[in-house]
């Protein structure tokens, strides 16, 4: 269970489902290229993720199991996140609330990237806390993106939620599936808030080859359906030799698009290559040192996301992750310091002692 919700593989068994579904929901003419370039992506796709499954037979995740996996100095990291989350719907107001708050431009500068970060508060949630502690982290953590009517915060809060739970050997595969279920269901609720006619915009003006019921229960699950395969139909329509999107409503593009422009096809290959090289990377770094495996899980995902959207390359990402390696600095100089600051007074006790001790030899043997 451990393997499969950690490994690298399982973004590039996404993908592949990706790939597959966008050849069944859409019109398959509108997406196929004189040189069949749509069956080369998902070769290379199928070669990827039969690599990454040799690969992730090398790691060791149950030792994951037996470790602190908690960051360097994580109760800091939630002081400074509540207080930038609080700062942010303060100034601002709450997007889910007001409709005079738009979600797409919420956030100050520099501080909103601290704010999405509130996925880390879930690694603070330990049995020695106070039960009441605990759950606010839990609340938190889940209605903050909520509140920002930001999904793939709210997305990468489930996915960090189910990877410790894994991890405390208190989630089967029976509760992953209901996680899944009612991610699906609150994805889609969400979809309606943020654009309550956008999906059936889409559904109309897409060349899909699937029927659809706006009056079914079922209904808000094609948002997810849409949103799963939208920025691979982009991408491969853009491969067919179109100059624009076919329908900026619905996702705009994967991030690898942005290396096949500049390379071609040989950039495609390239840039999930890059990807791999940074999960291994990573992977290998929380493997020697646990409490780093934060690091690897939000790369993960992010390399997850790269089917949507630019999701890892960016700014955020870095910052992100410089985030948590500026606590586990401020915690190993503050560590250092205190252990040479203890260590000289250890020294400074050890000489006095000494000189008590020869003062009072000397002082016994000057006796008559």
């Amino acid at each position: 269970m451990i393997r499969f919700v950690l490994s690298p593989t399982l973004g590039y068994l996404l993908l592949l489902m990706s790939v597959l579904l966008t050849f069944v929901v859409f019109d398959r003419e509108v997406i196929t290229t004189n040189n069949y370039l749509e069956y080369y992506i998902l070769l290379v796709t199928i070669i990827f993720f039969v690599i990454t499954l040799a690969i992730q037979t090398k790691f060791k995740f149950n030792n994951f199991k037996l470790r602190d996996v908690r960051p360097y100095a994580i109760n800091n990291m939630v002081f400074v996140i509540i207080i930038a989350n609080i700062s942010e719907y303060f100034i601002l107001g709450v997007p889910l609330l007001s409709t005079d708050v738009s979600y797409h431009t919420f956030g100050l500068p520099y501080v909103h990237h601290i704010s999405v970060s509130s996925w880390l508060l879930l690694f603070a949630i330990r049995l020695t806390n106070r039960k009441i502690f605990n759950v606010f982290l839990l609340l938190f953590a889940l209605l903050n993106p909520i509140f920002m009517q930001n999904r793939d915060i709210l997305l990468l809060t489930v996915y960090v939620g189910v990877v410790l739970l894994t991890i405390n050997n208190k989630l089967s595969f029976f509760k992953l599936f209901l996680i899944a279920f009612s991610i699906l269901l609150l994805f889609g609720k969400l979809g309606m808030i943020r654009s309550p006619l956008g999906l059936e915009l889409a559904l109309e003006s897409l060349p899909l080859s699937i029927e659809y019921d706006t009056e079914s229960i079922l209904f808000p699950f094609y948002w997810f359906l849409i949103y799963f395969t939208g920025s691979i139909f982009n991408s491969l329509y853009l491969m067919a030799g179109n100059y624009i999107i076919y329908y900026e409503n619905i996702n705009a593009i994967s991030e690898f698009m942005g290396w096949y422009r500049d390379v071609g096809f040989f950039g495609f290959i390239a840039f999930e290559a890059s990807l791999l090289s940074i999960l291994i990377i990573s992977l290998m770094l929380a493997t020697k040192n646990s409490k780093f495996l934060a690091i690897y899980v939000y790369l993960n995902f992010q390399v997850i996301m790269t089917l949507f959207s630019k999701k890892v390359f960016l700014t955020n990402t870095l910052f992100t992750i410089a985030f948590i390696l500026i606590f586990y600095l401020l915690w190993f100089f503050s560590r250092k310091r205190s252990n040479i600051f203890s260590t000289s007074l250890f020294v400074r006790s050890v000489s006095m002692l000494n000189d008590f001790k020869n003062k009072a030899i000397q002082l016994f043997k000057d006796k008559p």
